[in-house]
């Protein structure tokens, strides 16, 4: 499955929408790459049970703040394209509160920070290795 890219004529650093945001094509264009893919497979982010609910957590999560078709995001999908990343930092911050609330602990500033420019994996990569340390300090 090929990872979520911005458009080929696309510069996120010049592009700009209606109120600074992104411009209604690039939505639309990551809303039809999401929607022409098939169910990912179940265990697209490996056999660990932690590893796969971070994972979903966050797919789950991304859907609800973007309002994308589906949550069918894969590990290698850029942060960036997935996120918005160049516009609305508000909504990555609604991401996060989601993410506590349903992963049931505290996603520190300095987390999300490291985001850009990274992939999905990475992200849930960073989120188990906090559960991971959460869960031994309690």
């Amino acid at each position: 499955m090929t990872p979520l890219h911005w458009p080929d004529d696309f510069d996120p650093g010049r592009d700009v929408g209606p109120c600074g945001g992104p411009p209604s094509s690039i939505e639309a264009a990551i809303s039809n790459q999401l929607s022409m893919r098939s169910e990912p497979s179940a265990d697209r982010w490996g056999s660990d049970p932690a590893r796969a609910s971070i994972g979903r957590a966050l797919c789950a999560a991304i859907q609800h703040e973007y309002r994308w078709p589906n949550a069918r995001f894969i590990p290698a999908d850029p942060v960036d394209v997935a996120l918005l990343m160049p516009w609305d930092d508000l909504n990555i911050v609604e991401i996060v509160m989601d993410l506590e609330e349903r992963l049931h602990f505290e996603i520190h500033d300095s987390i999300p920070e490291g985001w850009p420019g990274r992939c999905l994996r990475n992200v849930v990569e960073s989120l188990v290795h906090l559960a991971r340390n959460e869960g031994r300090s309690n």
